[in-house]
């Protein structure tokens, strides 16, 4: 069961990395094109990345905790 939930920890890391990797890519178009770092857009953007840097960190410490691994080699 314990292996179970670490693949599913493993499998929302990825995840959630790549969505930080497409919003990263989103807001590097969006500044190029002109608009400005207090556009609504960006600022909706940035809220959306740093929630889902928040959670990605989380989900790490979660995985670290449960396979016994030390974060702090």
């Amino acid at each position: 069961m314990e292996n179970l939930k670490l693949r599913l920890l493993a499998f929302q890391i990825e995840f959630r990395w790549l969505l930080i990797r497409k919003d990263r890519k989103k807001g590097k178009r969006l500044l190029e094109a002109g608009n400005a770092y207090s556009s609504k857009k960006l600022v909706k953007l940035n809220r959306r990345f740093s929630k889902r840097c928040a959670a990605v960190m989380r989900v790490q410490r979660e995985y670290e905790r449960r396979s016994g691994m030390n974060s702090a080699a």
